[in-house]
Parts: structure tokens; sequence; C-alpha cells
């Protein structure tokens, strides 16, 4: 029950709770919905959470439009976006002539293409210092910007599933790579400089804008490798691999690790990359995303954070901050990958199933309020 517990510890990966049956027909489903004789009754929004509609952080904005996409298979409807993503408004995408658009680094729809894109002609977008109401940065309808009904929902033909089955199936097509984005993020390249070995553990590190600001702030701050090294070394004991992936956005910890090393047999790999460098920071990504900091480059920190996640995601066992969507996102495509949950630990509680963070989930029934 990941919406219950905070780990997870079996002897082995559980895939009796995996159904083949039902991932064909939704995977069926999705292709038949995404054609293109769909493209005209498509469910087709513009606006996503954060700044200027453009999205908030990666993870965050991917489960947000899992959402939407809950509601286009509920219709029987296709999926398309027709408004602008944060992180694509570089001069990388520009140069594709994808500026804004998903699909500079995403497997979107091109039979839809002509349709998304007249739709985007006769859109008024809002000015990227837009506020609503309330002047806060969230323009979407106003119980939206707080959580989403349908978040929780689970469309009448997959019902005997659960919640977290449903959006793991959704994460793995909204969150594939196109070939460009794949060769540059080079997930086999890194694999094997960085000796990435199965069995291996994998380590999320929040150390970026995401625990210095808000209600994350608030209740976990930031966290030094030390902190982490309990929940490693049970993994450790129990799982009997001393290799360990650590996927973090501060470059400090990697100094941090070259000290660990002196003191625990524990083989630390992680990707290095000078633009880690830019992700620390107290201001949100997504702010800095839409003008108010000129140097920040976004081609380069969704690179890094594509490598982060997919490596996680091809760990065996997981230390991860569910509160993130980010660990979030990784251990659905974890899942996906093995076809079970993986062993796992949330060091700031259970997973959560929407755009935002989960606060006081209730162990029982996994009823949470969003914060």
């Amino acid at each position: 029950n990941v919406r219950g517990n905070v780990k997870s510890l079996p002897e082995g990966p559980d895939g009796s709770w995996w159904d083949e049956r039902r991932t064909r027909s939704f995977n069926e489903t999705y292709e038949r919905i995404q054609g293109e004789d769909h493209c005209e009754g498509s469910l087709s929004p513009h606006l996503l959470p954060g700044p200027a509609g453009l999205g908030a952080g990666l993870g965050s904005t991917m489960y947000y439009r899992a959402g939407d996409l809950t509601v286009a298979m509920k219709a029987g409807r296709g999926y398309n976006f027709a408004g602008h993503f944060n992180y694509a408004r570089n001069s990388y995408c520009k140069g594709k002539g994808k500026f804004g658009d998903f699909s500079c680094y995403f497997r979107e729809n091109p039979r839809c293409d002509g349709f998304v894109e007249k739709k985007r002609r006769g859109i008024k977008f809002p000015a990227l210092t837009q506020k609503n109401a309330k002047g806060q940065d969230c323009l979407l309808p106003h119980q939206e910007c707080k959580m989403r009904e349908n978040f929780n929902e689970v469309p009448e033909k997959w019902q005997s599933k659960d919640i977290f089955w449903w959006r793991t199936h959704q994460i793995s097509k909204l969150f594939r790579l196109n070939d460009e984005a794949a060769q540059i993020v080079d997930l086999e390249g890194i694999k094997e400089r960085i000796g990435f070995r199965h069995p291996i553990i994998g380590v999320h590190m929040r150390s970026g804008d995401g625990c210095r600001h808000g209600v994350r702030s608030r209740l976990f701050d930031c966290r030094t490798l030390r902190e982490y090294l309990p929940e490693v070394n049970a993994l450790s004991a129990k799982y009997g691999t001393k290799n360990v992936f650590v996927a973090t956005d501060n470059p400090e910890i990697l100094a941090e690790i070259e000290l660990t090393r002196k003191h625990t047999d524990l083989n630390f790999l992680v990707v290095p990359s000078e633009s880690r460098a830019q992700l620390k920071s107290d201001t949100k990504i997504e702010q800095r995303m839409t003008g108010e900091d000129d140097g920040f480059d976004s081609h380069a920190a969704i690179v890094t954070a594509f490598q982060d996640i997919f490596l996680l995601s091809e760990c065996d066992y997981l230390v991860t901050h569910q509160a993130s969507t980010t660990s979030r996102v990784a251990l659905n495509l974890a899942t996906m990958r093995m076809k079970a949950v993986p062993p796992y630990i949330s060091l700031d509680g259970p997973w959560c199933p929407q755009w935002r963070m989960c606060c006081e989930p209730r162990h029982d029934d996994g009823r949470f309020l969003v914060c």
C-alpha cells in the first residue's frame, strides 16, 4: 500500500499485484484515442500550474498532465496540450522549431500537430508576470491550484486496479523521451561511464529549491548525506549490495560523498555535471524560467533531471522523498520496468497521487490533505 506506508521492504519484488491484461487494455486504449481521427475532439488545455501557466517543477507538471489524461480517457477522447512548457523555453528548443513545446523533449502526438498549432494561434496566452486574483502565480481555476478531484479517480474500465497502478501507466506514456532527447541524455553511456551495476540502491537527495521554501522547508528542511546513511545501510544489509547511485541537485554533495567514502565501504556513484551548480537556489525553479533569472539554463536543467530520474528508475532499491514528484515519477517508472513495486523507503511520507504535496496522510485508507 504505497499510499499508506513510507517503506516497503519485501524479500524481492512482488509481481502478483501486476495485471498484464489490464496493461494491454490501457496501452490499446491510449493508442486508439491518440489516433489522427481523435484530434478535433481531443481534450487540449493550454494552462499548467506554475507562473504564467507554463508549468511548475518537472515532476509536478507531469503529474498535473496525468490528471488531464484521466479526464480524456474517461471520456474516450484524445489528449493534446495546446499551451507552452517552461523547460522548453530555451535556445535549444527554439533551434528545433519547438520553443515552449513538450515535443522538444517528449514523444507527444505528431498526428495532431496541425490541430494543436491551429488552436494555439487562437489562444491569448497570459503575460509572464500575470497573477491570479489573490496575487499568486497559479492561473488555473481556483480549485485546481490546490487539488483536482479527478486525480484520485481511475476510469471504470480499470477500476479493479488502484490509483498507483493507474498513475504508473500514465507516467510511463507521458514521460517517454523522443529519439533526439534520448541521445542527449545518453542513459546507457552514463551507466557505463559511472560504473552503474546491478544490484544497486538509488538515493534521491533533495537539496535544491524543493527543500528551501514553502511547506517543504518548514516540514523537512534540506538533509546532508549523513542523514541518508541509516536507510542506505539498511537496504545494503538486507539486499546484499554496496552499489549506491545518488541523484542530487546540489553539487556540494559531491565533496560530502568523497569524505564519506573514507569511512564506509559503500560504492557511491554520481553523474558529474557542471550545470548542477545553478540548481542550488532559494527561488523556485519555475520562477527562474519566466524571465526573472535570465542566466538560468533550462535545457541543461531538464537534461540533468532526465538523467537522475531515469537512473533512479533503473535502480533495484530506492531511498526517496515521496513528498517530491521527482521521487514519485522515479518510483512509477521503476514499477513499470519491474512490473512490481521495488523495495523502497520514503523519508517524508507515503506516495501521493496529486501534483502537489500530500500532507497528513491517513495510514488506514490513504486519504490526505493537499498542501
